[in-house]
């Protein structure tokens, strides 16, 4: 798994438009830096997750909106993942996130990450993360 987050950090990507690709979609096109040094333009006056935070509650098949909350949201750095068969370049927001179970108890909280696209629009992937 290493060896391979290694050799997708070591490939050239071009962006083409709002999205990033491993071969050029122009014969004038140069290559940019990877993930790491790829941030994506913040829209102006976006709070940081919020697009994550209001969606979690569907993300996760939370039937009561009073039955989440979420703790916490940091942003990460911006990744490359696959999204629709391409490699893209998306922002990573990490939330901390507590459910209510059927017994109506608090559980603890658990990570999640959100990756957002440039414009922090859509949510490109949500998973959750080991603790």
């Amino acid at each position: 798994m290493a060896a391979f987050a290694i050799s997708v950090a070591a490939q050239p990507m071009y962006r083409c438009g709002s999205t990033y690709s491993q071969t050029p979609c122009d014969p004038t096109a140069k290559a940019t830096r990877t993930f790491a040094d790829v941030l994506p333009d913040r829209p102006a006056g976006s709070q940081a997750g919020a697009t994550c935070a209001a969606q979690a509650i569907q993300l996760l098949n939370v039937p009561d909106p009073a039955a989440l909350r979420v703790l916490s949201t940091s942003e990460s750095r911006a990744e490359v993942i696959q999204y629709s068969g391409q490699p893209v370049v998306a922002l990573r927001y990490d939330l901390n996130i507590s459910t209510v179970s059927s017994a109506g108890v608090w559980l603890a909280a658990r990570p999640y990450s959100c990756f957002l696209s440039e414009d922090q629009q859509r949510i490109l992937k949500f998973e959750s993360r080991r603790p």
